[in-house]
């Protein structure tokens, strides 16, 4: 009785996180879904053939469709070695790399992968995953893992960086993986921006009809004792820890489907 409780409940709260984004929208304000074409840092992204058009995104995001999709129905073009994918019909004006921070969560890595490639193919932009493996038996550093990836990607000619969990899935068609004039938060769920904030920046976030991501099941981790001395010293540190202090002990393979970085 209590399992069948529990289960219960636990789709009641994934139906109101699916389909009721809106409540968070009091909190902050957002583009709404007519004004985001607007907002979007397009360019022409190089080595592309002349006489195709430029890709069309502006259907794509007013008719704003969620996806759901069945792992056995999700789709999509082998990319190119190391995950990365152009499209072939039109010119792309959107180039970004997906950085995911990852360690040991094979099953959401696998399902993860093929969702994003597909959805991102149907967004019309060039794109490469750059998956970031941490290989110790120290505590998880996300941040670090993020910050070894975007070192990566930029030498890969990619500026536009999205930073990415490998457990959030994206859950509309006009959530474009693209850049915008201001830096921007993909998901609505989450207000603080220490880093932002103390930069006198604004993050920009899309209307949360826009902005639906589902979170995959998964254990979590233990956290750590010492995580909120961790906070203080990173953010006494923010000004010259970074890129600058990572190390050169990280090696990078190229897989079918992603680029991968492993360090140690």
């Amino acid at each position: 009785m209590l399992k069948n409780c529990i289960g219960v409940i636990t789709i009641i709260i994934l139906f109101i996180a699916v389909y009721f984004p809106s409540r968070h929208a009091r909190r902050y304000d957002y583009i709404v879904l007519k004004n985001i074409l607007n907002e979007l840092d397009f360019r022409k992204t190089e080595n592309v053939d002349f006489k195709l058009q430029n890709c069309s995104y502006r259907d794509m995001i007013m008719k704003n469709e969620d996806v759901i999709a069945l792992p056995e129905q999700i789709r999509f073009r082998k990319p190119l070695p190391g995950g990365e994918y152009k499209p072939i019909d039109c010119a792309p004006l959107v180039k970004s790399a997906l950085i995911i921070p990852y360690r040991q969560r094979q099953k959401q890595l696998e399902f993860f992968l093929k969702y994003m490639h597909s959805f991102l193919q149907n967004q019309s932009i060039h794109y490469r995953i750059f998956i970031v493996e941490q290989n110790d038996t120290l505590a998880f550093n996300r941040a670090k893992m993020m910050n070894y990836g975007a070192k990566v990607a930029m030498k890969f000619q990619y500026h536009c960086l999205i930073l990415h969990d490998v457990d959030l899935i994206p859950m509309n068609t006009a959530n474009i993986y693209g850049c915008t004039k201001s830096p921007r938060h993909m998901s609505s769920s989450l207000d603080t921006f220490r880093r932002l904030v103390n930069s006198n920046l604004d993050p920009c976030r899309f209307s949360p009809q826009v902005s639906k991501y589902v979170m995959l099941p998964h254990k979590k981790e233990k956290a750590s004792k010492d995580r909120f001395q961790i906070l203080q010293e990173n953010n006494d540190e923010q000004w010259y820890d970074g890129l600058n202090s990572l190390s050169n002990k990280y090696l990078v393979k190229i897989e079918e489907l992603y680029t991968h970085i492993i360090t140690s």
